[in-house]
């Protein structure tokens, strides 16, 4: 368990931890496994609730960001981020609330399907069911509204506005079709909080308590696939919908509210961090679960409103789960990766069932059995306080059992968004169906993106919805849906456009998509858990890591249908690690494919492979966990970050065997390695700790540290652009970086927020945009368009009027051949020259500051002088076709990016000198 200031984090799975950038535990996992769910609690010094953060805009309103565009992949209807679930009366249908698509959908049992959906307030966060089976409550959390929707319609009858803001729980009474209890979190601190009375058969708010303090405590918290929960206050109603229980954190106390008169009817001392609650079905006790190392579960007589006692539980208990069985012999609490039963009657602690984490604890509508979800569900016999069956599918988090049959409807939101039925009858007990949670074809979290080389088409891998969407870049639409199986993580596109090729983990497969038909042509078993692809630059072999059981990485012949595994080599340990988003050891290829270079995470090595024989050439020691490498252009290094040591390793691949060259201090957690085109420069993205945002700069040759250039955020991916040579960094506080990379001389240019922290990018050259994937609220690609035309200089001092300013008309595209430049603002009636160049410098000269260099080049004028008009104006077009030089570096070809400026004549200057304009930076297209 690590601290920060305000937060620490627990894992629900045991694993090898790390000290993350602001004292998170990063879990890294030597066999691939899902990783776990982080949850995140206040410190022990402070313990009160708190108001939901505000999203910065909820999905269903994100539509246009200033500047930057968002391309959604959503096909609604959509049932994201399915939240709670409640079982109609007579067990035929489920409903389920989605927080991210604020929708309701209706799940039937007896076809296993997502049948309906109906549109709601804004952030769901809870579902209840009347006892007439007529009306579905639920509470919306960022719209501080109840919609309450008939269900035989399907139509929602009121969105009923409340007192205060934040309505999240919902509770109803099961002796009264009308009367339903809402907590509202209002700001739960100064105002505190509040429970809405809700007459349903009125469509009205007829009461407000107030209350302690009600609101979120902690938060659940995915690291592959960005997924984001709050965990809040419970509160219970009695079946008579007398009174209202809720617990206070703060004051540690159980409170009782008279629902009738709205008064408080007792605060009871109980032991410290109560947090989970239930009511026995006669409405004559309450137990309260009290969470870390407190170990006690008290036991409160309801009728006379006093507390029985507080039991020692045997172990810290976690999960916010307790219930109390129907016969109210025993409470069942949630444990860490257990449950355990503690005896009301006596208090004593009668047993403790190893279940794993549990996910939910659900008692079938007969008493018989109680059923703990996980991804081993287990099936309890109560008679015998004994597991009679296990049943292993996915990860189920909440759960609700059928109220007339041995069924159980669970909710898969912590690593997917899948609703999963099963058949809880004692030993016979069967896991009968998965289905999304909402109406299919749905597309959920976008998580890794590729382009192809030409930028007009984006395979966009939702990890989620086990599919690609295939986006025509163009029309910015998505043209097609390819289904490509389990847990889909990396994507890459082969150079000549034809093919993609996804690593679907879960699957243990790679399917090979022909991007001419849109259609999976291949799928290729490997065992076990495909992670990591890279393509050979001649479109015929893909090379793919597998990071669990016995690792491995494999060679597979790129041919269609006929696409096929033709070698195989056994690694060592390679695995994930979890930074905002998981990523898994990575592999490169070198520039003329000769070599692969395999960062073998868990064994702190580089191995290095012979493509054309397929055998290990070498294994060069790194320093703690290699994550990521990048081979310099020349081929002569592999430049190695380590994320553990927070190290850069620089290696001689030249030489036979290869060897370590130099190693040097890096950010914290080093993460993107991207070497300039000239191998002379390497820069590494930092990710987090105390080091600020940068990309550290290092000379190749020798190996130096030479500087860092300043980031808004965290760099999460990058691109460095081939027409343009700057580097598109996409960053994880909700920026899109431009940086000019210069080595020490590197420069930020320019920062664009975008939606929220992205998960991956890329770049399309063609079109000038940086896509970047927002998985979890989102669902979708932020679109960051780049201008073509860009004023980057500030006009230079003129002793002349007011200084020139240059523009251009025409088009940028090479084949329009319409271009043209003009400056205005000129010294009337007086000569110039447009210069042009490949970089962007600042260097005084004459009356002004020169803004075009050569970049190695030499600086190129168009010939020959013109003279400005009476106005100090002047236009002059470019024939692209020719080039302003006909030949050699200074031509203007397609797909390559210029600088402009205009210098003139100033003749009242002593001695002669000249002014110069702005400068313009031009991007020319095919």
């Amino acid at each position: 368990m690590a601290h920060t200031p305000l937060l620490f984090a627990v894992l629900s799975l045991a694993a090898p931890g790390l000290q993350g950038p602001s004292g998170e535990t990063i879990h890294s996992s030597p066999e691939g496994e899902l990783e776990p769910i982080v949850r995140v609690f206040p410190t022990l010094h402070r313990i009160g609730e708190l108001p939901l953060e505000t999203p910065l805009q909820p999905k269903a309103e994100l539509a246009l960001l200033p500047t930057v565009d968002f391309l959604s992949v959503d096909s609604p209807p959509e049932g994201d981020m399915p939240r709670e679930l409640a079982f109609m009366p007579d067990g035929s249908e489920v409903l389920i609330c989605n927080r991210d698509t604020n929708t309701v959908t209706f799940f039937n049992l007896w076809t296993s399907m997502i049948t309906d959906t109906v549109d709601v307030g804004v952030f769901p966060m809870d579902i209840a069911i009347l006892p007439d089976g007529q009306h579905a409550v639920v509470p919306n959390a960022f719209s501080d509204t109840v919609s309450v929707i008939d269900i035989p319609s399907r139509t929602v009858l009121a969105e009923i506005p409340i007192t205060g803001s934040q309505p999240y729980r919902v509770e109803v009474c099961s002796s009264n079709d009308d009367l339903v209890a809402v907590g509202v979190i209002d700001d739960a601190v100064t105002t505190y909080s509040a429970v809405s009375i809700i007459d349903v058969s009125t469509l009205t708010e007829v009461a407000s308590i107030p209350t302690v303090s009600q609101g979120a405590f902690g938060a659940f918290f995915t690291p592959e696939v960005g997924i984001f929960g709050n965990i809040t206050t419970q509160l219970r109603l009695t079946p008579d919908g007398s009174t209202l229980l809720l617990v206070d954190r703060a004051s540690n106390s159980a409170v009782l509210y008279d629902v009738a008169t709205g008064a408080l009817a007792a605060s009871l001392s109980i032991p410290g961090y109560p947090t989970s609650i239930d009511i026995s079905e006669d409405g004559t006790l309450a137990v309260v679960g009290h969470e870390f190392n407190v170990r006690k579960l008290t036991v409160i007589d309801l009728v006379t409103q006093t507390v029985q006692g507080s039991y020692d539980t045997g172990a810290d208990l976690f999960w916010q789960s307790v219930r109390i069985t129907k016969d109210k012999s025993h409470a069942i609490a949630s444990q860490l990766n257990e449950v355990c039963f503690i005896n009301l009657a006596t208090g004593a602690l009668d047993a403790t069932i190893s279940t794993g984490s549990p996910g939910d604890i659900e008692l079938t509508y007969d008493g018989a059995y109680a059923v703990v979800s996980n991804y081993n569900t287990r099936v309890i016999d109560l008679s015998t306080l004994t597991v009679v069956k296990t049943l292993t599918h996915a990860s189920t988090s909440e759960a609700a059992a059928s109220p007339v049959s041995h069924h159980l409807v669970g909710l898969n939101n912590r690593f997917r968004e899948d609703v999963h039925l099963y058949d809880t009858s004692g030993p016979t007990a069967s896991f009968i169906s998965s289905t999304p949670s909402g109406e299919l074809v749905e597309h959920d979290a976008p998580r890794t993106l590729a382009t192809s080389p030409a930028g007009d088409v984006i395979v966009a891998v939702n990890s989620i919805s086990q599919n690609v969407a295939i986006i025509d870049v163009a029309t910015e639409t998505i043209r097609s849906t390819v289904h490509v199986g389990e847990r889909p993580m990396d994507v890459a596109i082969t150079p000549d456009g034809a093919h993609a090729v996804v690593c679907a983990m879960d699957e243990n497969r790679v399917v090979v998509i022909d991007l001419s038909t849109d259609a999976a042509v291949a799928s290729i078993p490997l065992s076990t858990r495909p992670a990591e692809v890279v393509i050979s630059s001649d479109s015929q072999w893909a090379y793919v890591t597998t990071v669990a059981g016995t690792d491995q990485v494999h060679k597979i012949q790129l041919s269609g249908a006929a696409s096929a595994v033709t070698n195989s080599l056994t690694t060592g340990q390679m695995g994930s690690i979890s930074y905002s988003y998981t990523v898994t050891s990575g592999l490169t290829l070198s520039p003329d494919d000769s070599l692969l270079a395999v960062c073998i995470s868990f064994d702190d090595e580089l191995m290095l492979v012979d493509t054309s024989t397929f055998t290990e050439v070498g294994r060069v020691p790194c320093g703690d966990f290699p994550v990521r490498a990048a081979f310099t252009p020349d081929g002569a290094q592999v430049v190695v970050a380590n994320s553990f040591s927070d190290s850069v390793d620089f290696i001689d691949v030249s030489t036979v065997p290869p060897s370590l060259t130099g190693s040097l201090p890096a950010p914290d957690l080093p993460l993107l390695v991207i070497p300039d085109p000239d191998s002379a420069h390497v820069y590494v993205g930092s990710f987090g700790g105390s080091h600020s945002p940068a990309f550290w700069i290092y000379d190749t040759a020798p190996p130096t540290y030479l500087g860092a250039v300043s980031l808004p955020s965290h760099p999460r991916a990058a691109a460095l652009s081939s027409v343009d040579g700057l580097l598109y960094a996409a960053c994880e506080g909700a920026h899109l970086a431009v940086v000019d990379l210069d080595g020490p001389s590197s420069v930020l240019l320019d920062q664009q927020s975008i939606s929220s922290s992205p998960a991956d990018m890329v770049f399309s050259e063609a079109h000038r945009t940086a896509y970047c994937a927002q998985p979890g609220r989102y669902d979708g690609l932020d679109v960051v368009r780049m201008d073509l035309v860009e004023s980057y200089c500030a006009t230079s001092p003129n002793t002349v009027g007011a200084g020139a300013v240059l523009s251009s008309s025409g088009s940028t595209s090479h084949s329009q051949n319409s271009f043209q430049l003009s400056v205005s603002g000129a010294v009337p009636n007086q000569f110039g020259l447009f210069y042009y160049g490949r970089s962007q410098i600042s260097v005084p000269f004459g009356n002004g500051t020169r803004c075009v260099g050569g970049g190695g080049i030499g600086v190129f004028r168009l010939s020959p002088p013109a003279t400005c008009d009476a106005a100090g104006d002047l236009t002059r077009a470019l024939d692209l076709t020719q080039s302003p030089a006909s030949a050699g570096p200074g031509r203007i070809d397609p797909g390559t990016a210029w600088n402009f400026q205009f210098w003139y004549r100033d003749p009242s200057a002593s001695p002669s000198t000249f002014n110069l304009s702005d400068a313009l930076r031009v991007h020319f297209t095919p």
